[in-house]
């Protein structure tokens, strides 16, 4: 169930599902992609806090309807609210701060483990939690232990509502992402892990174009040399990504290696990707980031 929900949490708002079993469908409004809901022969997209019916005219042009309706998201009542107040944190953010403990995991290993993981999960009409997805890889032992903290939650949920026009709010189920970051804070910034390896990518890259035009070489050598490097760079963006999700560049570079190795669709899905974070503004981007972010340091 790999697949991009961009979600802004700015205050207690995280956009939301629309409905129970909605299938996410790209929406495209002028040079931006968002995150769209199919619902039965309806699909739905919310722009800027706003919920549009998305529909084609006669002539197949894509026409947004501002629809008569407010989405409530999913509200976590596991910590009181004062003490959010003034960190400005999703709840459940705070929540895993203070339960999760990871000390005696990670001391299992024989170097640090740091990176942050990203977990998306439904939160159903009776504040229970279910279909849990990683969304950013870091190890699958963190992942779990992220996931095993969150189901503690069963219940500690006010679920999202969806109001049409003057009907009573509707409990729907809806979706939700958070991240974790794990740090070892006398180490290297995760900006500056990020960094080293996406240099080393853009160095494995450039140096598969040269093989690729070395003139010298058979073409079965230069098929094979190259391709070792187009791999050597994309392991070496997905090591940046397990220090700094959700970044532009990281996706942009992603899709040229997959361009390069052949994989047509994986392309495509990282433009794609590519093109919804950027659709988000530098400062929605920094709100979310700090929202919706969790810090375990050990």
């Amino acid at each position: 169930m790999k697949k991009m929900l961009l979600t802004i949490g700015m205050c207690f708002l995280v956009l939301g599902i629309f409905a129970q079993g909605p299938k996410k469908v790209p929406i495209f409004k002028g040079d931006k992609t968002y995150t769209g809901y199919q619902v039965g022969d309806k699909a739905f997209v919310e722009i800027d806090g706003k919920a549009y019916l998305v529909e084609n005219d006669k002539t197949g042009k894509t026409v947004f309807h501002l629809a008569d309706s407010r989405v409530t998201s999913p509200v976590f009542t596991g910590v009181k609210v004062e003490s959010v107040e003034t960190v400005k944190k999703n709840p459940i953010c705070c929540y895993l701060e203070e339960n999760l403990d990871v000390k005696n995991l990670v001391n299992d290993f024989d170097y640090p483990i740091e990176g942050t993981v990203g977990v998306e999960f439904t939160i159903s009409t009776d504040g229970s939690v279910s279909d849990f997805e990683e969304v950013n890889h870091v190890t699958k032992e963190l992942y779990q232990a992220v996931v095993d903290c969150i189901k503690e939650t069963d219940g500690m949920w006010a679920p999202g509502t969806v109001e049409f026009k003057e009907d009573t709010p509707e409990p729907t189920p809806m979706e939700t992402r958070i991240y974790v970051k794990f740090d070892t804070p006398d180490n290297a910034s995760f900006e500056e892990l990020a960094r080293q390896h996406y240099r080393f990518a853009i160095k494995r890259y450039a140096r598969a174009e040269n093989i690729q035009d070395d003139k010298l070489l058979s073409k079965n050598k230069k098929t094979r040399k190259s391709t070792r490097m187009f791999n050597r760079s994309l392991n070496h963006l997905e090591a940046a990504t397990v220090y700094i999700p959700n970044d532009p560049s990281l996706a942009f570079w992603k899709a040229k290696n997959f361009e390069q190795l052949g994989m047509h669709k994986e392309m495509f899905d990282m433009l794609e990707q590519r093109k919804m974070l950027l659709s988000l503004s530098s400062e929605e981007q920094t709100l979310k980031q700090h929202y919706d972010l969790a810090i375990i340091s050990y």
